[in-house]
């Protein structure tokens, strides 16, 4: 079955990088996850993206994987937290993607029960929320 067919959320922190709705992605995905290990499959991934998508690929996906690992190691060293609002409306979307068991997540507080039950009346409409954001902020103009 070809990849594109199946996309899910949880295909984004995937072993293997089927489903994540981009072709070849099962590639890529092994490759970033050979590089946040550095472990002996790290060579067999990168010519994996070589063969694939030439040397200027392997450049271009390995300043992606730098520019993520940069952001969470800056998250991880401030200590940066979510604020309430983000945390209750993405709640489930990090459960579902693992992102709660990484390091930083331990820098943001999930409140009591109470946010607990407002992030699930959040939960289905937080999507068309952020649609809604992301396009008023299209609009804006750059100072």
């Amino acid at each position: 079955m070809d990849n594109q067919d199946t996309l899910t959320v949880e295909s984004i922190t995937s072993e293997d990088g089927l489903g994540t709705g981009i072709k070849h992605g099962d590639i890529i995905v092994r490759l970033v996850n050979a590089t946040l290990r550095n472990d002996d499959t790290l060579t067999d991934a990168r010519q994996a993206v070589i063969d694939t998508f030439g040397m200027d690929g392997l450049i271009d996906i390995a300043g992606v994987i730098g520019t993520f690992t940069m952001q969470t190691r800056i998250a991880d060293a401030t200590g940066l937290p979510f604020d309430h609002q983000f945390e209750m409306g993405t709640r489930v979307l990090r459960q579902r993607l693992g992102a709660d068991d990484f390091q930083s997540a331990q820098n943001t507080s999930t409140g009591g029960i109470g946010r607990a039950l407002l992030s699930k009346v959040l939960e289905p409409i937080v999507p068309t929320f952020l649609k809604m954001m992301s396009s008023k902020e299209d609009t804006k103009t750059p100072r």
